[in-house]
């Protein structure tokens, strides 16, 4: 299981892309992690366990926002987007296989 600590908004934005790029979830901020499935398989995609935890880490992430008056919902927004570009643009493929 990954480890988070969450203390400044950049830590929401490396959670968050850890989501989405990493484990391939379509994230909102307002969702447990426990309703995260798979972008492609739509299975759940934690445990019980990992989703308490990430849970967690969720709730301490709008602790943060809030802390930095930052908006948690741009973040996440962010994020998707820069995960859509990629996709369509296949720019993933070539970071993940160069040439």
């Amino acid at each position: 299981m990954k480890r988070f600590l969450i203390n400044l908004p950049e830590d929401v934005a490396k959670f968050f892309f850890w989501l989405v790029f990493d484990r391939r979830i379509d994230i909102h901020p307002d969702e447990t992690v426990s309703q995260y499935v798979n972008i492609q398989t739509k299975e759940p995609t934690f445990s019980f366990d990992e989703a308490l935890y990430y849970d967690k880490v969720r709730e301490s992430c709008f602790d943060v926002c809030e802390k930095h008056n930052v908006d948690i919902y741009e973040i996440a927004m962010r994020v998707l987007n820069l995960f859509y570009y990629c996709d369509k643009n296949k720019v993933s493929e070539h970071l993940t296989n160069p040439e």
